[in-house]
């Protein structure tokens, strides 16, 4: 569904994508783990055209996205949930949630999939979302990109500064909404929490693909020598 080929992308002087290539298929849990600053982040604003790649291909469903503009691309059906910033904290839940639907052209919204994972923000509608705990603020997030039916998704790091107890129940509802059949990207430091539910990944290194695996497939010596885990 999704396929990177080659990317190479640079912030001004910078190259940080040297020459990545990976794929995610519908319905795949593919995460994409490594050390601070070696792109895992940059892979998705790549992916959303935030970050322009300077060279290589990026191809959703056969359609090249490479040179597309930003805008354009999550009515491709593609989702996102960053890691900074990811409410518009003067709004209400709600209307962070409409936000999700721009892309649909639909006036009318269907929250009940939103519900069905986080049943806890029905009676939040009405709150200003900057007043949420940050586990709330995930949830708004999340239901926004669901909202506006994705094929993929793509998380940034979504249980950074979340307690242990909190990221464990955002990795098991990213688990829920791959099974649903949406492929999901998932970018995220707690390592254990993503090889607990992904079905294949990826360790990054100076802006390259250095391991592909599937789980249970990578041993202690690889971890430590990648991940110093």
């Amino acid at each position: 569904m999704l396929a990177l080929e080659n990317v190479h992308t640079h912030y001004g002087r910078s190259h940080v994508l040297k020459g990545l290539s990976i794929q995610v298929g519908k319905g795949d849990f593919v995460a994409l783990l490594g050390r601070n600053s070696v792109g895992k982040s940059t892979v998705l604003k790549t992916v959303l055209g935030l970050t322009p790649a300077t060279s290589g291909h990026i191809r959703y469903q056969g359609q090249e996205l490479t040179r597309m503009p930003p805008h354009r691309i999550p009515c491709l059906g593609i989702g996102y949930v960053p890691q900074h910033n990811n409410v518009f904290g003067a709004l209400s839940v709600l209307d962070n949630l409409k936000i999700g639907m721009v892309k649909t052209g639909r006036r009318d919204i269907d929250l009940s999939p939103v519900f069905e994972l986080f049943p806890k923000l029905e009676s939040r509608l009405q709150q200003p979302a900057g007043s949420l705990s940050g586990g709330e603020r995930q949830m708004v997030a999340i239901g926004r990109a669901l909202v506006g039916d994705p094929e993929l998704m793509l998380f940034d790091e979504p249980t950074a500064a979340l307690s242990p107890a909190l990221a464990h129940e955002v990795g098991e509802i990213i688990q829920r909404i791959a099974n649903r059949g949406v492929g999901v990207l998932l970018v995220e430091q707690n390592v254990r929490i993503a090889l607990d539910h992904c079905q294949r990944f990826y360790i990054l290194e100076r802006g390259t693909t250095r391991y592909e695996g599937t789980v249970g497939s990578i041993d202690d010596a690889t971890l430590f020598r990648y991940l110093g885990l």
